[in-house]
C-alpha cells in the first residue's frame, strides 16, 4: 500500500494546471474564531442547558429555534491567511484541520474482508487523472502528462 502525503497529489495537478510550485509553500496555518455551530453545541450539551430545557414548553422552543436559525451569522473576521496576487482559494476551518492532520486511514480491513486490492499505482492513476483533465479541457501546461513520475515532485 502507497502513502501519499497531501503535497504528493495535489503538486502534480497543480502543476498541470499551470500553477507553481510556490502555491504549496510551507505557511502558518490560519487562526480561526471559533464557528457559530461550534459554540452552540458547547452551551447545548451542558447539564445546566438540558435542565432549563426540561422546564421550559416545546412551543417556547419551537420559537426559539425558528428566531436562532433565521440569525444570520456575523461577517467572518479577516483571514490573516495571505497568498500572492492570483487565484485565493477558500479555506475553512474544517479544511485546514484536515490538511493538518497525520492521521492514515486504514485499508486493511478493506482488504482482509473484500479483498480488494488496487487496480493501479498512485504515479499511474494520476498520470491517468492528468490524461482526463486534458480530456476535459483543463490541462494547460503539459503537453504530454504521461511524462509524470514521482520523481518530479
Amino acid at each position: 500500500m502507497e502513502t501519499v502525503t497531501w503535497r504528493e497529489l495535489l503538486l502534480p495537478i497543480a502543476a498541470h494546471l499551470g500553477f507553481d510550485a510556490q502555491a504549496f509553500a510551507e505557511i502558518e496555518p490560519p487562526v480561526f474564531a471559533p464557528e457559530r455551530e461550534s459554540w452552540w453545541a458547547g452551551i447545548t450539551l451542558t447539564s445546566a442547558y438540558a435542565a432549563v430545557g426540561r422546564k421550559v414548553p416545546d412551543r417556547i422552543k419551537r420559537s426559539i429555534k425558528a428566531v436562532a436559525k433565521a440569525w444570520q451569522s456575523p461577517p467572518s473576521p479577516v483571514n490573516p491567511w495571505r497568498l500572492p496576487d492570483g487565484p485565493k482559494p477558500s479555506l475553512s476551518h474544517e479544511m485546514s484541520l484536515l490538511q493538518q492532520c497525520g492521521w492514515v486511514m486504514p485499508i486493511s480491513k478493506v482488504e482482509r474482508v473484500l479483498g480488494y486490492r488496487p487496480k493501479v499505482s498512485f504515479c499511474d492513476g494520476m498520470r491517468q487523472s492528468l490524461e482526463w483533465l486534458d480530456r476535459a479541457g483543463w490541462g494547460r501546461r503539459l503537453d504530454n502528462p504521461t511524462r509524470f513520475t514521482m520523481a518530479s515532485l
